[in-house]
């Protein structure tokens, strides 16, 4: 951004992705579009602000974890209390598609 004080807001819903192989759970990771989206502005060295709302458990704590180490900004995160962060469950095929 060549020396300026701009900052990109990225605003959408967060989930986290249970990836399973074979009908078993490999892997989790942090989602959604907007999120995605903002990681790879925050890696390319953008200052970047997400603005989701996620659960105050387990999940969110390492969607919250994940975009720090991503130089996401969360202060426009809200952690409810009246629900669990949203879940998106992948299924691999034979091909790992």
């Amino acid at each position: 951004m060549n020396g300026t004080n701009a900052r990109v807001f990225c605003i959408g819903e967060t989930v986290l992705d249970i990836i399973f192989s074979e009908n078993q759970p490999v892997a989790a990771r942090p989602g959604g579009s907007m999120l995605n989206t903002a990681v790879s502005l925050g890696r390319a060295g953008v200052c970047v602000d997400f603005i989701s709302a996620l659960g105050n458990d387990h999940a969110g704590d390492m969607v919250m974890d994940f975009l720090a180490e991503n130089q996401v900004a969360t202060s426009g995160i809200l952690r409810y209390r009246d629900g669990n962060t949203s879940l998106a469950l992948a299924f691999l095929d034979k091909q790992r598609n």
